[in-house]
């Protein structure tokens, strides 16, 4: 998110760039594409806990879901149903997918250039709350 508010959509060439500079192989273009598909995954993990804690279905039926879904190994897909049912780190799933989306949007809607960086700089210097991104 960083990068693509400050850089802009080409980011990965920028990145690609910066990494040259230090003799390091990195494809921007594919880590954008990467990016971009990953991105629409984002809900997958929230719905596995939906179905943990809301649906009351197994631990086996939601690890397969997100061995699925969020196309990962049967040991990564174990390791995130242990965040996604630990008490202390459960509610973090859904903080993270939906406050992605409200930041993302809030970001968008601006253009890329100094409108955009100070948008990000509030972000990371104000205590800011959803409602006033929303009112935004």
């Amino acid at each position: 998110m960083a990068l693509e508010a400050i850089v802009g959509p080409d980011w990965g060439l920028w990145a690609q760039d910066i990494y040259a500079d230090l003799g390091l192989s990195f494809d921007g273009e594919k880590a954008q594409r990467l990016s971009a598909a990953s991105g629409q995954l984002l809900s997958v993990r929230q719905d596995a806990a939906l179905m943990l804690h809301d649906e009351g279905r197994s631990l086996d039926d939601v690890a397969l879901f997100l061995e699925r879904w969020s196309l990962s190994t049967p040991e990564r897909a174990r390791q995130s149903l242990k965040f996604l049912s630990s008490p202390l780190w459960r509610a973090y799933t859904s903080t993270y997918v939906e406050g992605y989306r409200l930041l993302g949007g809030w970001l968008d809607e601006v253009p890329v250039g100094a409108e955009r960086t100070e948008r990000f700089r509030r972000l990371l210097d104000e205590p800011l709350v959803p409602s006033s991104l929303r009112a935004a």
